[in-house]
């Protein structure tokens, strides 16, 4: 089963990398996201229309996951970013040791490119208006860094903008996850 899945996630990030699509005069419609976790007995697949102000994921220390992240939109993907540290003095950090695909890069803390959290570690994908796609996908996995904490609040913040037509009048969705790290299994909880 595994198999097959991994067939199909590759299967479907291949057919939307490759779409090519016109930008519209006037977009209106937000873009989309999905990430997928899976790991240490659990998986979920998060939408960008979920409610996650209400949830928090428990990440156990020292686990592995795999991932997958998903961004589209019908009239071009400007950008799609993963943010995972928020906290400039955190000794907590996420290793992904997988290559990244062409088009995406690792941002770090200390680039200040992007309005919105520039502040932060994380993934991006940036899309080019000349060469404008449908989406973008990402898979890999990714391990938590030794930290001195017993346990580790932190957020994934999940954001995803299209170029907002020729107008240039981006369409964007935020959406922040709360996690804690720790010697936990790993599963989702309702806020406290």
């Amino acid at each position: 089963m595994k198999t097959s899945t991994s067939l199909f996630l590759a299967f479907l990030s291949l057919t939307i990398v490759s779409c090519t699509v016109d930008v519209p005069e006037i977009d209106t419609v937000p873009p989309a996201f999905s990430f997928q976790i899976q790991g240490d007995g659990f998986r979920h697949t998060f939408e960008s229309d979920d409610d996650l102000t209400s949830l928090r994921l428990n990440l156990k220390k020292g686990a592995v996951y795999q991932f997958t992240y998903i961004g589209s939109d019908a009239g071009g993907l400007r950008d799609l970013l993963w943010n995972y540290q928020d906290d400039l003095v955190s000794d907590a950090q996420i290793e992904i040791s997988d290559e990244l695909p062409m088009g995406w890069y690792q941002t770090t803390r200390y680039e200040h490119d992007f309005e919105f959290y520039p502040f932060v570690d994380g993934i991006r994908f940036q899309g080019d208006i000349a060469n404008p796609l449908s989406g973008s996908a990402i898979s890999g996995t990714f391990s938590f860094n030794s930290y001195s904490q017993d346990s580790y609040p932190n957020t994934f913040d999940f954001i995803a903008r299209d170029f907002g037509g020729l107008r240039d009048e981006p369409n964007i969705v935020i959406s922040q996850l709360s996690i804690l790290l720790g010697d936990h299994p790993t599963e989702l909880v309702p806020m406290e």
